[in-house]
């Protein structure tokens, strides 16, 4: 089992990873992060995706903390900034790891909001769901195995957009 903590050293943010007989250290930099040092001491690590999974998830729970914090106009217009790390994983992530990461995300954006048991839950999650949906159909279509993409996360942004206001 891996185990993942953060660390602060000199103003800059580390995440270190241990999992049996390897550390390895990240630098954490906005929506990526970089492998700074790794320590193998006899088994290749294997928890590489668990990792991942782990990082989109606390980054789509610090973007969702952001964007409660930013004033709406509207009640139900978003800006939909934690819909960006799934965005992201689509290139990191196997599709499963991706459908667990919105899973995580609708549910810890209830726990965070305190909708976890209403009717506002389910809204944001089929809105999560489709907006999801619609970036990996855009994704797995238009973008993967291609050498010149057809869409940009712009254009795969958008098209979550469109599939949340849609579901909602």
């Amino acid at each position: 089992m891996a185990e993942c903590f953060l660390k602060i050293i000199s103003g800059k943010f580390f995440v270190a990873q241990s999992s049996g007989r390897r550390l390895a250290l990240y630098r954490i930099d906005f929506a990526s992060y970089t492998k700074v040092m790794e320590s193998r001491l006899s088994k290749p690590n294997r928890d590489e995706g668990r990792f991942r999974l782990l990082f989109f998830s606390a980054l789509c729970l610090f973007l969702s903390m952001v964007e409660y914090a930013i004033p709406k106009p509207l009640p139900f217009l978003r800006l939909g900034l934690a819909n960006l790390p799934i965005l992201l994983a689509f290139s990191k992530l196997k599709l499963k790891n991706v459908a667990l990461l919105v899973v995580i995300k609708t549910l810890v954006q209830g726990l965070i909001s305190g909708t976890l048991f209403s009717y506002v839950f389910l809204f944001s999650a089929a809105g999560s769901s489709a907006a999801a949906l619609s970036m990996g159909i855009l994704y797995y279509s238009c973008v993967k195995h291609r050498n010149r993409p057809l869409v940009s996360l712009v254009g795969m942004s958008v098209g979550g957009a469109l599939g949340n206001n849609g579901a909602q």
